[in-house]
């Protein structure tokens, strides 16, 4: 079977047959989204301690995050669910594999299963940020209850500054992840009335100096935009195809480590979790540049517990990565 879509070929055995209408139903199952109801009932619950928001993502970002080009990756999520020839390749993998896939979830369930372990770089979903790493670094980190999130993402990092009545702000340059997040502070206040987190929220990036933060910010953490690993698609991204790596590092990375030392109050903490990705080291130019440029003090690592993911293959896999903690030190000493 070869399937041509978008510029892009897969010739494959692997294979099921999908109708057009069968198409649109598992189109419409994926984006359906849940009731605002249960979503605030879980605004609820994490409010009350836990860490489970996967309606939250399903209600807000889920459709936005379909349309992230992934590395590695020939389409999208949502490239998948348009073509009814690449569905046949996620249902025939879920179909031959009931180990992985058992058939009492459902083909919809499956699919969109197949897709989360991705496959051959045929399509990917991005990256999510777990609220219970959120929790523990503002447990340890959280200096004066200003929090400074310099890519605001999918809106965990904000589930977990609204679950602890932090003062969040937060920079992004997809303007409609940024509508987005803005109407779940709305709905989550509503949810939770006694939360006190102020929040504010620009769509840019971070690179761009934001003057109201100078001198303001206990804590800088976030997960920000890796180069070449992601493509967002929507807004002034950082990285876009045909960013050089010295790019990258020179327009976005260095600027936004420049502003966040701005930022910072003396005692203030820099977390950041970045990995190297494709043969190129940023956790070393962030390291040389925040400790050699910038003088800020190495506090060492925390480990990033991402959930275990299963493999293509059905084998198990560590996505564990690193968040580098740098401390802002008093003016005469940095």
């Amino acid at each position: 079977m070869k399937i041509e879509y978008k510029g892009k070929t897969l010739e494959t055995k692997n294979f099921c047959e999908v109708t057009e209408e069968e198409r649109q139903r598992l189109y419409n199952n994926y984006f359906s989204r849940p009731s605002l109801e249960s979503v605030q009932e879980q605004m609820k619950k994490i409010a009350n301690g836990n860490v489970m928001n996967d309606k939250i993502t399903n209600y807000y970002f889920k459709d936005l995050m379909a349309k992230v080009q992934v590395t590695g990756a020939k389409w999208t999520v949502e490239d998948v669910y348009k073509n009814k020839e690449l569905l046949g390749v996620f249902k025939a993998k879920a179909l031959n594999s009931p180990k992985t896939f058992p058939p009492e979830k459902g083909i919809a369930a499956n699919i969109e299963r197949a897709i989360s372990l991705g496959g051959k770089g045929y399509a990917r979903k991005p990256t999510k940020f777990p609220v219970k790493t959120v929790d523990y670094i503002l447990n340890k980190y959280n200096v004066n209850n200003i929090w400074y999130d310099f890519s605001a993402g999918w809106g965990d990092r904000l589930t977990g500054a609204l679950k602890h009545n932090v003062n969040y702000y937060a920079t992004d340059p997809n303007y409609e992840l940024v509508n987005r997040l803005q109407q779940m502070i709305s709905d989550w206040k509503e949810a939770v009335p006694s939360n006190t987190s102020q929040t504010i929220l620009w769509a840019c990036g971070s690179e761009h100096f934001i003057p109201e933060l100078e001198n303001k910010v206990g804590l800088a953490f976030s997960s920000p935009p890796y180069f070449d690993l992601e493509d967002y698609k929507i807004g002034n991204q950082s990285y876009k195809e045909g960013t050089t790596y010295e790019d990258w590092k020179q327009h976005y990375l260095y600027p936004t480590l420049d502003n966040i030392k701005k930022y910072l109050i003396d005692g203030g903490y820099l977390a950041i979790n970045i990995k190297n990705v494709n043969g190129h080291p940023l956790c070393e130019d962030v390291y040389y540049y925040a400790v050699s440029i910038l003088k800020l003090k190495d506090e060492g690592v925390e480990d990033l517990k991402n959930n275990t993911r299963i493999k293509s293959t059905g084998i198990l896999g560590n996505s564990d990565e690193n968040i580098f903690i740098f401390k802002k030190e008093n003016n005469e000493n940095a």
